[in-house]
C-alpha cells in the first residue's frame, strides 16, 4: 500500500495546471487583455509584488514536490536542478518583457520572484525530503 499524502500523477497534474495558469495570466498581461480585472486588483498597495511573490513561490512549491520524486538524484540535487531552472525561465520571462510595448521590466518583480521561489521552494524541500523519509 503506497504511504503518500498525494499520488504522484496528481501532484504533477496540479503542477501542469498552475504552470498553465501562469502562462495564461502572462499571454493576457503581454496582450494588454482582461484590464479591468488587473485594475481591480491595482486597489491593493504593492499587489504586483505580492503576487509575484505568492505566484512564483507557489510554482516553485508545486515544481519540487512534483518533480523531486520523478527525478533519479537525491532530493538536494533535484531540488536545486528544479528551482535553478525554474529561476532561469522566470529571469528569461522578466526580460522578455523589455521588448513588449505593454509590459515593463522591472528587477524588484524579479526580485519578489526569487524570494518567492526561494522561500516557497525550500518548504516543498524540506515537505518532499520528510515524504520521503515516511516511507
Amino acid at each position: 500500500m503506497k504511504n503518500k499524502i498525494i499520488p504522484k500523477r496528481t501532484s504533477v497534474f496540479l503542477f501542469l495546471s498552475f504552470a498553465s495558469f501562469l502562462i495564461v495570466i502572462i499571454f493576457l498581461r503581454n496582450n494588454n487583455l482582461a484590464n479591468s480585472f488587473f485594475n481591480v486588483l491595482a486597489l491593493v498597495p504593492y499587489y504586483d509584488k505580492i503576487a509575484h511573490f505568492f505566484l512564483m513561490g507557489t510554482l516553485a512549491f508545486l515544481a519540487v514536490t512534483s518533480l523531486i520524486p520523478i527525478l533519479p538524484y537525491s532530493k538536494s540535487k533535484s531540488t536545486t536542478i528544479v528551482l535553478g531552472t525554474l529561476i532561469t525561465i522566470i529571469a528569461l520571462e522578466e526580460c522578455s518583457q523589455i521588448f513588449i510595448a505593454t509590459r515593463s521590466f522591472s528587477l524588484a518583480d524579479f526580485a519578489c520572484d526569487c524570494l518567492g521561489v526561494a522561500s516557497f521552494g525550500f518548504y516543498g524541500h524540506c515537505l518532499a525530503s520528510k515524504q520521503a523519509q515516511s516511507k
